[in-house]
């Protein structure tokens, strides 16, 4: 039974022995290129060239330009803009950051351009033509590059002899930016093409952090390639998330065996190794790309030849860097031939992750546009072709043990063991649901729709950004009078209540939302995935269910209340009836935040549910895998309800379940609850899981929202006013 049901897992994500390279030959008959600039004196140097996606919809490349080479006085910015996606391209202009006007013989590189939200950072370069005297800074665009803020200087001793290179937003939120820092700078010596050079050396490797979206910074890791102090080479650098929070970095390692170097972060960039260990991927000394493409699976952009910059190539690994089963040639060579250089690679994936749109500088002097189209039918709406397949549990009600990857049973006597079960019921609840999404660094962007000033608060009807050009309507009710941070909770409508009715808007519905707020809570209600006015279709934004739309929607709402001067972000609790009641478990599985849950009339067993036929749980609001991937048998859904449950233990649980609820069946929720209280007494927290089961219909009536209130007060530490 194991290994048939294993097998039936497997089916989900299949893994085949795939004909890679008659893959690479239908792909490579959909790419697309174009080009965007073709050098002539005197300004016939490309180099550094950069493809972003801006917030009005065009596309931007920015690179190094002026003069015939690098690095010379006449070096600075230039950027062009496509409006057609990539088609056609505007004239090559200079940006004006003010340096030139200072100082004519001041050199300019564009080393990252990063698009967050509505806002474009950029990070130059400037020094004296020779690299002497090198200063890195940032300047910020608001509208879509075309006009930039004044230079400041890059954070802390960043400011000197330093690039910033391709950012990267973690799934918790955190923004990463990879540098290479050089601590002295050499001699200035004759070179070629009767050019001064003052080589930076020893350099060293790590990232910026920020937990803020950009507002304050910390360095972390100082990763050096060499024991040479003297050692020079432009340690280019690029880095990408794994599955498991690991932060994977490659390097530039000129004139060190033909290879690109690595370093990985175990604690998500916070420390790094002190030295950077050979790869086996070949690199003859050339800027290299990462691309992620959703759990391990990651593409490179780069030269794939020790000894010189040409071809250019698209790998893919699905592993997470360690093998490259996927190998294509994008550019075989120069346009002026073999000995030609195909230099710097940079750029995006597009949202559907059709294609990955960069631009490369061909030989110094033409900057070429090219859509590679990516092996999207390997590439699962999870981002993986090796998904990993957590083991199948066949009875979800029996959570006191784990199994290993061969199948064998281990049981969980002590609370660290715990981690092992709760990590796969997380797993298999995202077979069902697809995966949570990495937040896409989008400010949330909150807009007043419309503001009510009640009796002690004031209710906002908003909508906030949940990813990039994604809006969420919500109401937002905030008591008046506050005068220091205090709790707040996400109240998550049924059915029939979105459009503010929780929040005491429309027609007469259970309005938790209001009288939360009036117990004192900052509250929010936003509307459901396709009902009321959120009618986003989540399979158009690349989601596998409505429900995983739904809690990353949410956790958005959540990041909303954590944003505001009125809340403790550390007392946030969440509550829902019906439709909310599972969505509250859903939430507070996936986010820890949620300090406490209450569901109301929300769940029952799948294999009670409708005596066994999960139909109604098929639809594109909640989970059409379960008909699609699981045939609708409970047997075959890989997770269920006792195990969401527990997945929220220790954290505080209040459980509505009236006897008479047509929906879901009591007794299922009685057995729900008396299998995760196991776990919950496993973690000594017994007392933090509280369920009642009252008479009574499908509902949440006034006295036992009154009880869960109560529940909701001990678990934040919150007193009500007096009326």
């Amino acid at each position: 039974m194991r290994i048939l049901l294993f097998f039936l897992g497997s089916l989900v994500t299949p893994v085949f022995a795939v004909d890679w390279a008659k893959q690479a030959a239908s792909d490579a008959e959909q790419d697309k290129t174009a080009i965007i600039y073709d050098g002539k004196a005197p300004d016939r140097l490309v180099c550094d060239t950069t493809l972003r996606a801006m917030p009005d919809g065009s596309w931007v490349m920015v690179m190094l330009g002026g003069g015939h080479t690098e690095p010379l006085p006449a070096n600075r910015v230039f950027l062009s803009r496509s409006h057609d996606l990539g088609k056609t391209w505007s004239a090559m202009k200079p940006i004006d950051l003010g340096v030139k006007a200072r100082d004519p013989n001041a050199s300019l590189v564009p080393s990252e351009l990063m698009v967050i939200g509505d806002r474009c950072t950029m990070f130059v370069a400037t020094h004296n033509g020779t690299f002497k005297h090198w200063k890195e800074w940032v300047t910020h665009s608001d509208d879509s590059c075309r006009t930039w803020s004044p230079l400041k200087p890059a954070p802390g001793r960043l400011h000197d002899r330093t690039f910033i290179r391709n950012h990267i937003v973690t799934r918790d939120g955190r923004i990463l930016l990879p540098f290479q820092h050089f601590l002295k700078v050499g001699r200035t010596r004759k070179i070629s093409k009767n050019r001064l050079f003052s080589p930076p050396q020893d350099p060293r490797n790590g990232v910026l952090m920020s937990s803020d979206g950009g507002k304050t910074w910390e360095e972390h890791g100082d990763i050096r390639l060499s024991k040479d102090d003297n050692y020079h080479g432009w340690a280019e650098n690029n880095i990408v998330e794994l599955s498991n929070g690991n932060i994977a970095m490659i390097i530039r390692a000129d004139r060190l065996g033909g290879v690109l170097y690595y370093a990985e972060s175990k604690d998500g960039g916070r420390t790094w190794p002190e030295f950077a260990v050979k790869t086996k991927i070949p690199n003859p000394g050339s800027k290299a790309t990462l691309y992620p493409l959703g759990g391990d699976t990651v593409a490179i952009l780069h030269n794939p030849n020790p000894k010189h910059r040409s071809p250019l190539a698209l790998w893919i690994s699905f592993d997470g860097l360690k093998t490259w089963p996927y190998r294509r040639v994008l550019v075989t060579e120069s346009c002026d031939g073999p000995k030609g250089r195909l230099n710097y690679p940079d750029g995006f994936v597009s949202p559907d992750k059709q294609y990955l749109h960069f631009a490369f500088d061909d030989n110094r002097h033409r900057a070429v546009y090219v859509g590679a189209r990516l092996p999207s039918q390997h590439l699962s709406r999870e981002g993986s072709h090796r998904e990993t397949v957590p083991p199948f549990y066949p009875d979800r009600s029996k959570l006191l043990h784990w199994l290993d990857d061969a199948g064998n049973s281990h049981p969980i006597s002590q609370p660290k063991d715990w981690q092992h079960r709760r990590a796969h019921i997380l797993a298999n609840m995202s077979r069902v649901m697809g995966p949570l999404p990495q937040r896409d660094g989008s400010k949330l962007n909150v807009k007043v729709v419309s503001s009510e000033r009640l009796a002690t608060l004031t209710r906002k009807k908003v909508t906030y950004l949940s990813s990039k050009g994604d809006r969420v309507p919500a109401y937002l009710l905030i008591p008046h009078d506050i005068q220091q941070p205090r709790p707040a909770v996400l109240c998550l409508h049924g059915t029939s209540g979105p459009r503010g009715r929780t929040a005491g808007v429309g027609k007469p519905y259970p309005t938790y939302t209001l009288e939360l707020a009036r117990r004192g809570y900052v509250t929010i209600a936003p509307d459901y995935t396709l009902l009321g006015e959120n009618q986003t279709d989540p399979a158009k934004l690349g989601y596998v269910s409505g429900t995983m739309k739904g809690i990353f929607n949410h956790m958005r709402a959540v990041d909303l209340l954590a944003s505001l001067p009125e809340v403790d972000a550390d007392r946030i609790g969440c509550c829902g009836l019906s439709l909310g009641g599972h969505n509250a478990l859903f939430v507070g599985a996936f986010d820890p935040r949620m300090k406490v849950v209450v569901t109301s009339s929300g769940f029952d067993s799948f294999l009670d549910y409708m005596d066994g036929n999960p139909t109604g749980w098929c639809q594109t609001r909640y989970m059409p895998r379960i008909e699609t991937v699981f045939q609708k048998d409970p047997q075959q859904i890989p997770f269920d309800f006792p195990e969401v449950l527990a997945a929220i233990a220790p954290r505080r649980l209040y459980v509505h379940a009236p006897q008479d609820d047509t929906n879901f069946k009591v007794e299922s929720d009685r057995r729900c609850v008396d299998a995760a209280r196991r776990v919950y007494r496993l973690l000594n927290s017994e007392t933090n899981l509280k369920a009642v089961y009252p008479p009574g219909p499908h509902g949440f009536p006034p006295e036992q929202r009154e009880a869960a209130y109560r529940f909701i007060d001990q678990s934040l530490n919150w007193t009500p006013p007096k009326e």
